[in-house]
C-alpha cells in the first residue's frame, strides 16, 4: 500500500482466528491510532475504504470521510487521498474550484514529492495563481533542474506564513 502503512501498522495476521476478526482489530487500531492524532491513520482507513484493501469493503463515501478527517489533521497523505478520489471523479458535489489542486498543494508542502510535477503542471495551467509567489520561488526552480533524485530526495515543509523549507535528504553511501 504505501510506506506508511508499513510504519503504522504491524498486526500479524495469525493474531487473528479468521479474516473478519482481522479486519475488525484493524479498523480498531486505526480508530485509536486516528484519536490519538495520526492524521496517516484516517488516511489508511480512507485508503482500505476506497480501494477495498485488507477486506474493507469499498465504500466511497466511508473513503471521502476518513480522508477529510485526516485533511483536518494536516495529512500529506489524506490530502494526496482526497486529490486522487477528486481526480477519480468520486467527490460530493459544490467543492470550490481548484480543490483537488489545492489538495495536491497541501499533500506536496506536507512532503509528498509526487506531487510536485502536477502542482507545477496546474500551475502552468492557469490554476493556483494565488500561490504563485510560493510556487516560482520554491517549485518550480526544484522541477525545473531535471534532476528526479534531487526532487525524491526532498521534502517540503510550508510553514503557516507561507515560508516553504526544502530538506534535502543525503543519499547513503
Amino acid at each position: 500500500m504505501t510506506r506508511a502503512w508499513e510504519d503504522i501498522y504491524h498486526l500479524d495476521k495469525e493474531d487473528c482466528k479468521n479474516p473478519d476478526d482481522y479486519i475488525a482489530k484493524l479498523k480498531e487500531d486505526l480508530e485509536n491510532a486516528y484519536v490519538l492524532g495520526n492524521g496517516d491513520a484516517a488516511y489508511l482507513m480512507g485508503h482500505c475504504y476506497y480501494t477495498g484493501s485488507y477486506g474493507f469493503e469499498k465504500d466511497n463515501n466511508e473513503a471521502w470521510q476518513w480522508f477529510i478527517k485526516g485533511v483536518d489533521m494536516e495529512s500529506g497523505l489524506a490530502f494526496m487521498g482526497t486529490a486522487q478520489m477528486i481526480a477519480d471523479g468520486i467527490h460530493p458535489d459544490g467543492l470550490i474550484d481548484n480543490y483537488m489542486e489545492i489538495c495536491q498543494l497541501w499533500a506536496l508542502r506536507r512532503g509528498i514529492s509526487d506531487m510536485l510535477p502536477k502542482v507545477v503542471d496546474a500551475y502552468r495551467a492557469g490554476k493556483l495563481n494565488y500561490y504563485a509567489e510560493e510556487i516560482e520561488k520554491n517549485y518550480l526552480p526544484l522541477l525545473d533542474s531535471n534532476d528526479d533524485e534531487q526532487v525524491v530526495s526532498s521534502v517540503f515543509i510550508v510553514n503557516p506564513n507561507g515560508e516553504a523549507t526544502i530538506y534535502k535528504l543525503e543519499k547513503d553511501d
